[in-house]
């Protein structure tokens, strides 16, 4: 649950911060509380990491496909650059978390569409996009009368 608020533009950890407060009686539990989901991000962040570069065929796929435009392309000669200067990085999530992290709550309002928000925003945080796919999105589109029906 801590994960899915903090992926809430209009909570983040602020919320998790501000509810915590409320209920510890001691500021180091709160603290470490606290401490405990971030990891909890931070390590959910790093195996989508793992993840991401385990499915590295796509990515030399598209590499290749760059380095032959870029020959013929400024910009995908840039491209290439940044790619592969992330691939050499590997940190960049932490940083992209640590940047979400660092923007300012999204207002609160009643009609806020937090899906739709991260269709629009998520370019900037692929990584937590995915994340949010997999949190926010129903596994399965299977009612559960269906599945647990003994006919055909």
């Amino acid at each position: 649950m801590g994960v899915a608020v903090i992926l809430d533009p209009r909570y983040k950890l602020a919320r998790s911060e501000y509810k915590f407060s409320m209920l510890c009686q001691i500021q180091d539990e709160c603290s470490s509380k606290i401490e405990r989901i971030k990891q909890i991000c931070y390590d959910l962040f790093h195996e989508y990491q793992q993840n991401l570069s385990n499915s590295s065929n796509a990515f030399e796929y598209s590499t290749q496909e760059l380095q032959m435009n870029a020959e013929q392309d400024d910009d995908a000669a840039y491209q290439l650059y940044i790619r592969q200067k992330k691939r050499k990085n590997g940190s960049f999530v932490k940083t992209e978390f640590d940047h979400y992290i660092e923007e300012d709550v999204h207002p609160l309002s009643t009609n806020f569409d937090i899906l739709a928000w991260w269709k629009v925003n998520g370019a900037r945080f692929l990584t937590l996009q995915r994340i949010v796919r997999d949190i926010f999105f129903p596994v399965s589109t299977v009612t559960s009368e269906s599945s647990f029906s003994t006919s055909s």
